[in-house]
């Protein structure tokens, strides 16, 4: 307990804990409000996940930028600016969604999800950086947890606005709330990141994948929260507006309601982790979760009705995000304090790519099949993955052991 009271002080924790929750209500608000717009106006589950995929695809390709930009140009100088071209960029995608551009919606939303990785990115290092044996341990297990209330708040502030407000106004709220982060972030202290030697500047995946690939239980751990960030996330964001209003022809606010309920799922899981460290410890709990995790996620697709949809996807979210706190807290503590920006870009990459195929073929795929055959695909991927990572994690640590 005295831990948690000397977190709950901490000046810097609480700076990145409010900056992020506002940000992330103004994020949430935004991408729901544009994406039940979409598939409302155009029928179109593709369009719809589109503008969730979008934001993934320019931290994959310029993954190594996202690197360069966090040691070059600075952490705190980085998330500031990246937080105020988050703000123009949100008041711009409503100025041409009000024109009903959408190719040009989405392309901003390429743009923003570039300036958006460099703030996950910076968040995560300056964790690793100010905190250090069991304040890291409780940061970095916690400190997401302001992401996913903001979920809740802009879920809630949603449902409030669809239908009072035009998408003009919703997308200026939005780019207020990045406005009030970054100056959040201005009240953070000056933090030296590592830059990468020449040995690696083969580019941030190949590096990443080297320094993870040297001990089996850091490689679990990336494996496992791909897994989670790509497949789990990927599919949420392609069913959030997919069930309720494309298969259960729901109003808009279901969209809104069916976050709400999502964000407490996170939020309980999130928690779950935090105060059962042991978690987080266990050698295979991140694939008993993933296991359970991929259940639910087919069993998404089998509700009847809204009351069915929010109780199990509720269940889905809480075991997701118990799969993706326990395998990012893990990464972050076996990390290396000089390899953890590229070991956070990296993972960051690699799972988005696999977030945008996922979001995409569910969307896609929602457009020529039932939604519970896309559901029971995707659920299956997922278990079939974890049971890869699990293998090769255990034949690395027989050799490692036989070489010793």
């Amino acid at each position: 307990m005295q831990d948690w009271l000397t977190l709950a002080r901490d000046r810097r924790f609480l700076v990145l804990w409010v900056a992020t929750l506002v940000s992330s209500t103004g994020t949430f608000v935004l991408l729901l409000s544009v994406s039940a717009h979409i598939i409302r106006v155009q029928h179109s589950g593709l369009g719809a996940s589109s503008v969730f995929a979008f934001q993934w695809i320019l931290p994959v390709v310029l993954a190594s930028l996202v690197r360069l930009i966090c040691e070059r140009v600075g952490l705190r100088r980085g998330i500031i600016y990246s937080d105020l071209i988050n703000g123009l960029l949100s008041l711009l995608i409503g100025l041409l969604l009000a024109q009903g551009w959408i190719l040009p919606v989405l392309v901003c939303f390429l743009f923003r999800g570039f300036v958006e990785a460099i703030t996950k990115t910076g968040r995560v290092v300056f964790i690793k950086k100010l905190f250090e044996g069991r304040l890291l341990e409780l940061a970095s297990s916690t400190f997401n947890l302001s992401y996913y209330l903001g979920g809740v708040v802009g879920g809630v502030v949603g449902s409030l606005l669809a239908g009072n407000f035009s998408l003009l106004e919703v997308a200026a709220i939005s780019a207020s709330t990045f406005i009030f982060s970054a100056l959040c972030y201005a009240r953070l202290p000056f933090i030296e990141t590592a830059r990468v030697g020449t040995a690696k500047r083969q580019g941030v995946l190949l590096s990443n994948l080297a320094i993870v690939t040297r001990d089996p239980q850091l490689f679990a751990a990336f494996g496992y929260l791909c897994i989670a960030t790509g497949v789990f996330q990927g599919f949420h964001n392609a069913a959030r507006t997919i069930l309720p209003i494309k298969v259960l022809e729901l109003p808009d606010s279901a969209v809104m309601q069916l976050q709400v309920v999502s964000a407490l799922g996170i939020i309980v899981g999130a928690l779950a982790v935090s105060l059962l460290p042991v978690l987080v410890r266990y050698r295979n709990f991140a694939f008993f979760s993933n296991t359970l995790t991929a259940l639910c996620l087919g069993l998404t697709t089998m509700a009847h009705n809204e009351t069915q949809l929010l109780v199990v996807y509720f269940l889905f979210i809480f075991l997701f995000e118990m799969s993706f706190t326990a395998a990012q807290s893990r990464l972050i503590q076996l990390s290396a304090a000089d390899d953890i920006v590229t070991i956070t870009a990296g993972t960051n990459a690699f799972g988005s790519g696999l977030l945008i195929l996922c979001a995409l073929l569910s969307g896609a795929l929602a457009d020529i099949m039932p939604f519970q055959q896309v559901g029971y695909l995707v659920g299956g991927s997922a278990l079939l993955l974890s049971v890869v990572i699990m293998l090769v994690q255990v034949s690395v640590r027989k050799r490692l052991l036989q070489g010793a």
